[in-house]
């Protein structure tokens, strides 16, 4: 066992050696700040918020009026091409020409599903000679629309902006949501490294406490046995008690180092930065009332906003179903100026009115039932859907209340834990007093140091659960029941 005694005083030494003033003092709420602001799920969660914010300000483009200029130069074609003759018949021609054009547009969607969009061009014809394409052209021409106003609308059909409406928004404030969430699912793991700290130092605290105990009383029973007033059997036992303090003080040491390793890597410190941590105390806060949680919950959680989303999405495929699989049509209308000229100059000039309108319809005549069954489909799976969301609210319901119960029990079992700690703390000190003057014997001592060690550990567990209990509620609900306000309405994307 030497190995694990050097590897104890080792492990010691990297701990407890730096200075005091080396040393950061950490509290619950302090190391919870830590892990928000450096922790890898930190990281994580803010580059998912974002991307949630850049999708979102994405869909609100598509919808602003988007401004684009086509340009085409050159377009050369030489090539035998069929055309039309005066006389009415198509002929083969070889053509040599050059053309150039640029485009400028203006389009919006609107609400109705369709887009308007304003246009303005200009367009120059050049015809080449044949023999000697690089020469002068043999003649040119322009084409210019100087405004021209065109509608496009599906009709009858599926409203894929209506339905992006509503959903979309939805989407980037489950995102936000889910942030908050992430951020109570940090304080949760924070609040489990730092009790596992916390419980190995109470552990090694307790070891060495224990060893300088059985220490003494090795040395008083020695002086008892040498006057014959105790047995060898119990001379031996309380030996191999002070052996076993010795192995529980480098058990102790190795869990301290585990534990701090884990700590400070999630909180983003340096492995050799010294910390000490302070108990948090609970704060005596009023109950969680439960129906206060419960419209919390179905108000703010992401769980709920995720089902109000299945639900809406699941109305939007029966839309879908019906507006691509029943009568459907399209609608364009287009109306403009233009004028061709020779010379550039003359392009503008009393430009003529050109008009279009068109009015496209399909109509499924037999589709052996297809259209039906895309249909029903969808209805069906809508029924499944909100089925589910309705199963999913009783059982969230009864997770709440199970959490609000657990909450407000836990404030008492807190303060039980707490007098249970000191009372087995103050038993102990009066058995080791009454053992030394020989009123009880090494078995009632036992029993009282285990008692005293227990407490301890059950009081720090029981801080623990009341922390996770308390958090856990906030993950559930996003409200903060003791500033009385929303978690979302700290959020900040950038």
């Amino acid at each position: 066992m030497a190995w694990l005694s050097s590897l104890s005083i080792v492990l010691g030494i990297l701990i407890f050696s730096l200075p005091l003033s080396a040393q950061k003092t950490l509290t619950l709420d302090n190391a919870i700040l830590l892990a928000r602001q450096n922790s890898p799920d930190a990281v994580i969660a803010k580059t998912k918020l974002k991307n949630g914010y850049w999708q979102y300000r994405t869909f609100k483009a598509n919808y602003f009026p988007t401004l684009t200029l086509d340009v085409t130069t050159p377009d050369l074609s030489r090539a035998l091409t069929k055309i039309t003759l005066p006389t009415g018949d198509d002929a083969f021609v070889q053509r040599n020409l050059i053309s150039n054009m640029a485009k400028l547009s203006l389009s919006q969607q609107v609400f109705t599903g369709g887009t308007i969009a304003v246009v303005s061009s200009l367009q120059r014809l050049d015809i080449l000679n044949p023999n000697n394409p690089f020469s002068s052209p043999l003649s040119h021409s322009f084409l210019a629309t100087p405004a021209g106003l065109s509608f496009t609308q599906p009709v009858f059909g599926f409203n894929g902006f209506k339905w992006s409406k509503k959903i979309e928004p939805m989407k980037y404030k489950i995102a936000k949501r889910q942030y908050a969430q992430d951020i109570e699912d940090i304080s949760l793991t924070t609040v489990d490294l730092f009790y596992n700290l916390l419980v190995a130092q109470s552990n090694l605290q307790i070891a060495q406490k224990n060893k300088a105990n059985n220490d003494t009383i090795y040395n008083i029973s020695v002086g008892r046995y040498n006057l014959g007033k105790l047995a060898e059997n119990d001379l031996l036992q309380i030996k191999l008690n002070m052996l076993n303090a010795d192995l529980a003080v480098q058990e102790a040491n190795m869990e301290v180092a585990s534990a701090a390793g884990s700590f400070k890597s999630y909180l983003g410190m340096k492995l050799a930065d010294s910390i000490s941590l302070m108990l948090t105390e609970a704060q005596d806060s009023a109950e969680i009332n439960l129906a206060e949680a419960w419209a919390q919950a179905q108000h703010n959680s992401v769980r709920s906003l995720n089902n109000d989303e299945k639900q809406v999405e699941s109305q939007q495929a029966i839309a879908y179903a019906k507006g691509t699989n029943g009568f459907r049509g399209n609608l364009y209308a287009a109306y403009g100026l233009n004028q061709s000229a020779g010379q550039f100059t003359g392009v503008y000039d009393r430009p003529e009115q050109q008009q279009q309108v068109n009015l496209g319809l399909t109509l499924p005549i037999l589709d052996w039932g297809r259209a039906r069954g895309v249909i029903e489909t969808a209805k069906a799976a809508n029924m499944v859907t909100e089925a589910t969301i309705k199963k999913d609210n009783v059982d969230f319901e009864q997770e709440i209340y199970l959490q609000v119960t657990r909450y407000n029990l836990q404030k008492t079992r807190l303060r039980l834990s707490k007098s249970a700690d000191e009372v087995a703390d103050r038993r102990y000190f009066i058995a080791k007093a009454r053992y030394m003057i020989g009123k009880i014997d090494l078995t009632d001592l036992n029993i009282a140091q285990n008692e005293r060690d227990n407490a301890r550990r059950n009081y720090i567990e029981s801080m623990r659960t009341y922390w996770k209990t308390y958090f856990g509620l906030r993950r559930a609900t996003l409200y903060d029941f003791k500033e009385k306000k929303l978690l979302e309405e700290d959020i900040k994307v950038y």
